[in-house]
């Protein structure tokens, strides 16, 4: 397991030790609280805290502590009792650093303003204090400082495993803690979506602690999915099973929407369109174990690059069974060998190859039906080439000797690169003694720095003079 794995077991406990409703079912919205701090001795500084049930002092003597122990208020994610042990023992790099557990039960057993104090490493020769000051508690909390009761953990993290949260070239702190918060996003998203709140704060030693709640990041689906949903039936039990694939859209990796998508984008982490990233999300109790999996699957399948936008979920709920470090479901299950004899048998389960190019081509041929309805009489052409066949223009239209269009079309969010291929286009007509009235660049988001950049462009002029007309359409104004 690595960092962001062994701290979501904390989030999951944390998401599990919430409120029950006043009245009803389930349970009260709740707030986690991280922060993470770069110290001066190669090591990270993590905390996270709750405001849930707490946890009593008989609950740490007899339970959680205990291999598969677990306290006495069990939530849908507590499985199996393992998950509070497995995350110290990773965090700590095998019991090698300390950490400080501080926890208030809701039941007021204990004085007020006090709290249980737990101190590590993991051994039989921990230490349990009962008269832990609000002071301790609220070191370092923004959010939870003033909390009645809940568990708040702190534990010292060597640099190494903490960069195990993503492992691609030497990337900085700042760039790390970006990363957790997409690993967060993306597996506590259907949590988040329910109204609990994940925050998140980080600094180096004594800088100032920079501020970020952690949003709920979905699958980015480009254009419709294909939703199913089936029962099976295993030993009389029927089990519900819930499955959504579609093609991977571009706008959470477009770095042009970073600011408007906010924190943690553009994603590095999942859904970027390549061999190895592709495939479907598992979500187990609405918590998201794995992502990527596409040859547990479909072993048969040959993945190639035709398959790198393929993307989707299956959702299934707690009568599935995961593995102890929850980083899978339990491959000797019986609900999960029907599950995948369903989905590698049955066609309308199966992976369909979808490629950029391919997108781009339906949009084309939708966009070639809708101009030959309004430009009846036009030449219209589809991969015009200009600078002797370097250069093609998606659609070209010639209506009249004076109305002469360029499109480039786009089926993810435009960028600047994507203006500068239709300038490219205009130019070579110029070049071939046409004269363009207008060129647009269709895409499905338009970003600020693109507006900016066709706006410059238009205040200048081609080769033979005449200015640059370009216009930015969205693909949902000109196709239904």
């Amino acid at each position: 397991m690595d960092f962001h794995q062994a701290l979501g077991e904390l989030v999951d406990n944390a998401m599990s030790a919430r409120l029950s409703l006043p009245y009803g079912d389930g349970q009260q919205p709740t707030l986690v609280e991280i922060t993470v701090e770069e110290s001066s001795a190669g090591t990270v500084i993590v905390q996270i805290a709750d405001p849930g049930l707490g946890m009593g002092l008989r609950d740490i003597q007899e339970h959680v502590f205990n291999p598969g122990g677990q306290g006495a208020s069990r939530g849908r994610l507590n499985e199996h009792g393992f998950g509070l042990k497995n995350a110290l023992a990773l965090l700590t790099g095998g019991n090698s650093t300390r950490f400080d557990l501080y926890t208030r039960p809701a039941d007021a057993s204990i004085p007020a303003d006090t709290f249980l104090h737990v101190t590590g490493p993991l051994g039989v020769e921990m230490e349990v204090r009962d008269d832990a000051t609000r002071q301790e508690w609220a070191d370092d909390l923004t959010h939870l400082a003033e909390a009645e009761h809940g568990t708040k953990l702190r534990c010292t993290v060597q640099w190494r495993y903490f960069r195990s949260v993503y492992r691609r070239g030497r990337t900085g702190f700042d760039k790390l803690v970006e990363r957790l918060g997409e690993h967060l996003g993306v597996m506590h998203r259907y949590y988040i979506d329910e109204g609990n709140s994940i925050r998140l704060a980080y600094r180096k030693s004594g800088d100032e602690w920079i501020y970020h709640e952690v949003p709920s990041i979905p699958v980015p689906y480009q254009g419709e999915t294909k939703e199913l949903e089936f029962p099976i039936t295993v030993a009389g039990i029927e089990h519900k099973v819930r499955y959504t694939r579609g093609v991977l859209g571009d706008d959470h990796k477009n770095k042009e929407l970073a600011s408007k998508l906010g924190w943690p984008y553009p994603l590095q982490s999942y859904y970027q369109g390549s061999n190895a990233r592709c495939g479907i999300d598992i979500t187990v109790r609405d918590r998201v174990i794995r992502s990527a999996v596409f040859e547990d699957i479909w072993p048969e399948i040959n993945k190639t690059v035709a398959y790198n936008r393929f993307v989707g979920e299956l959702r299934v709920g707690a009568d599935f069974r995961t593995t102890n470090n929850k980083t899978g479901l339990d491959p000797h299950g019986e609900n999960w060998e029907e599950v995948l004899r369903i989905l590698s048998e049955e066609k309308e389960f199966r992976p369909e190859e979808t490629t950029r190019t391919q997108s781009e081509h339906s949009l084309r041929e939708s966009l070639l039906t809708i101009l030959r309805g309004v430009f009846p009489h036009a030449k219209i052409l589809k991969d015009r080439a200009t600078w002797g066949g370097a250069v093609d223009i998606d659609i070209f239209v010639e209506d009249s000797g004076t109305n002469i269009r360029l499109y480039e079309l786009k089926a993810g969010a435009g960028r600047v690169l994507d203006l500068y291929q239709l300038l490219m286009g205009w130019d070579g007509l110029v070049t071939d003694n046409i004269a363009p009235s207008l060129g647009v660049l269709v895409c499905a988001e338009i970003t600020p720095n693109l507006a900016q950049a066709v706006e410059a462009a238009n205040s200048r002029t081609d080769a033979a003079g005449n200015e640059y007309n370009i216009e930015l359409r969205r693909i949902d104004e000109l196709v239904p």
